[in-house]
């Protein structure tokens, strides 16, 4: 018995080091699935608090922005909060608001939700600020390279409550 499980061991090692010579990055996207699974479980518990999303996301920015070489959560901008400013790897940057998965996106005669508009609100409030304050922005902030219009995300609900409709807006 004991030179079977040996045997299957060893066959069974054999085959991962052939996967492994397929597809290298195989470790990479096993680790890469168990996170988004760990998030996924976390959007079903249905967390009321946009806070304990914030700290996942925190701990593991990829999710949101997988070529990122700096981040600054809750970035005072005047008198507003980001939720996430990211810098790419390409020097973009890219301002996230963050609201509770459980928020619609779309009310039922197809209008964008209260939640929605506020979200959307908070990011031209931002947008504002960098225009009136670019190079404070740029220089006493350390957004080197920042312009009056980066992009910018709004991460709110879940896409299974969409209809199709709803997915085309």
């Amino acid at each position: 018995a004991e030179h079977d499980i040996l045997a299957a061991v060893v066959a069974h090692n054999a085959r991962e080091a052939q996967f492994q010579s397929l597809d290298p990055n195989t470790s990479a996207r096993r680790e890469f699935a168990s996170l988004l699974k760990s998030y996924k479980d976390l959007l079903d518990s249905n967390p009321d608090h946009e806070e304990i999303l914030q700290s996942f996301l925190r701990d593991h920015p990829a999710l949101l922005c997988p070529a990122y070489i700096g981040i600054w959560p809750k970035l005072k901008l005047g008198a507003h909060v980001t939720d996430f400013v990211f810098r790419e790897a390409a020097g973009d940057y890219i301002l996230v608001e963050l609201e509770p998965s459980t928020h619609r996106l779309f009310l039922k005669d197809g209008h964008a939700s209260k939640e929605l508009n506020h979200a959307k609100g908070q990011i031209t409030d931002w947008k504002r600020y960098l225009e009136d304050n670019l190079h404070t922005v740029q220089h006493e902030l350390g957004l080197t390279g920042i312009s009056a219009n980066p992009k910018s995300h709004v991460l709110i609900g879940r896409s299974e409550t969409l209809t199709p409709e709803h997915r085309r807006k």
